[in-house]
């Protein structure tokens, strides 16, 4: 009796694709934040006043972050908003007299400041101008991406290589020879 030889499927491309999608997924993720602060960037700004501030706490395993919470109002092209977002990556403060110092002294309630608003959804508002040097994040996302596409260009090759070969007197379609 002669064997032939088959190729067993592996698993490999599978794991390969799958890790590449985590790799992508991932560039796409640590991206997001900042090419929303590049976009937010060049939003035109408005003149608003503080109507309160606070701080929220954020435990992390090394000790706790606070951040201020800053409510706000702004017109834009005759209609008010209220704002709530003090920047697309608020700046923390490692203790909670650093955070209630800074935030009464930034943010004095009564006080104007510049509100950037996204031109398209003037809800969408920020008081810090997002200028972000995103060369590290671009970095990092492009790294993670091209390790991405490089897996799943394997892992397509190697599907390719190692799918089953048609049996040899199948016709297309799968139909059986009748001769």
């Amino acid at each position: 009796m002669n064997a032939t030889p088959h190729a067993t499927p592996s698993r490999a491309p599978i794991q390969r694709a799958i890790f590449a999608c985590v790799f992508l997924g991932s560039a796409i993720y640590l991206g997001r934040k900042d090419w929303k602060a590049n976009d937010a960037s060049s939003w035109p700004k408005v003149s608003g006043t503080i109507s309160d501030v606070s701080f929220e706490r954020f435990p992390r395993k090394s000790g706790t972050d606070y951040e201020a919470r800053v409510l706000y109002r702004y017109v834009v092209g005759g209609k008010n908003y209220v704002g709530t977002r003090e920047a697309v990556h608020p700046p923390k403060q490692s203790s909670e007299s650093e955070a209630v110092h800074y935030a009464a002294s930034t943010y004095p309630p009564g006080s104007t400041h510049d509100v950037f608003y996204d031109p398209d959804d003037p809800s969408e508002s920020v008081l810090l101008n997002p200028v972000v040097n995103l060369r590290r994040t671009e970095i990092v996302c492009a790294i993670f991406g091209t390790i991405g596409l490089v897996l799943l260009g394997v892992a397509l090759h190697e599907w390719q290589q190692n799918r089953p070969l048609p049996k040899k007197n199948a016709r297309f379609l799968g139909r059986a020879s009748q001769d």
